[in-house]
């Protein structure tokens, strides 16, 4: 009876240390299971942690790549900027040139025309006080000579000084240095003065016993300066 209470014993107590080995062994599983759990929650908020910096990094990348592109397109904006005022200064420029060259040319034209419309009035008036002073002479042939200065016709001594003052005025053009200011060119056209007071047809066909005078330029006798016309 004794051995087979002891037995009981043992047996009991055999199941007593099964049963604590089988729950230390559930519980030692129990933590390990927690323990992969925390490993893989770590795991996990370490690649989180790392996608995190990652993704910092690419930003702030980014962030330079911006500013790198911003500051090169803002450099470039400056350079067309540049580029244009400066080809619009040009254009400018030229546009300048020509409008002074169109002025310097119709100066010119100007100048010229005023000295050829002074210098044929010039010629004008002295072949008119030419005829009226022919006619004066030879009162017969007064109203031819009248007829041919109104017609264009002159007689061949006023044709041959008129022919010699306009080469003389055309060399004096031609040797002219610098053309005078388009504004004050006609400033420096004298005055022709009245016009002179010639008798009437009657009165020159009358006879006369006067002496006949040379003829004198009314040019030679007054003043250099006023009736000298400027080229």
């Amino acid at each position: 009876r004794d051995r087979e209470l002891h037995r009981k014993q043992q047996e009991l107590l055999e199941q007593r240390r099964l049963m604590i080995l089988a729950q230390t062994r559930r519980d030692e599983e129990r933590r390990k299971e927690e323990l992969q759990e925390q490993f893989l929650e770590e795991e996990v908020n370490v690649q989180r942690v790392k996608e995190g910096r990652e993704r910092n990094h690419m930003l702030l990348r980014e962030k330079k790549g911006l500013r790198t592109t911003m500051k090169l397109e803002n450099v470039n904006r400056i350079k067309r900027i540049q580029e244009y005022k400066r080809l619009e200064t040009l254009r400018r420029i030229h546009d300048s040139d020509k409008r002074i060259e169109e002025m310097l040319r119709r100066k010119s034209e100007i100048v010229d025309s005023r000295k050829n419309n002074a210098l044929k009035v010039k010629i004008q008036k002295d072949a008119l006080m030419r005829v009226m002073q022919e006619a004066q002479a030879n009162s017969t042939k007064a109203s031819k000579l009248i007829t041919q200065f109104l017609s264009g016709g002159n007689s061949p001594n006023g044709a041959s000084k008129t022919r010699r003052k306009k080469i003389k005025g055309t060399r004096r053009a031609k040797s002219a240095g610098t053309l005078p200011d388009a504004g004050n060119s006609g400033a420096n056209i004298p005055a022709l003065g009245p016009k002179p007071e010639a008798p009437s047809l009657e009165e020159r066909m009358q006879p006369r016993d006067t002496q006949a005078l040379p003829y004198v330029s009314p040019y030679e006798h007054s003043n250099p300066q006023a009736t000298t016309v400027t080229f």
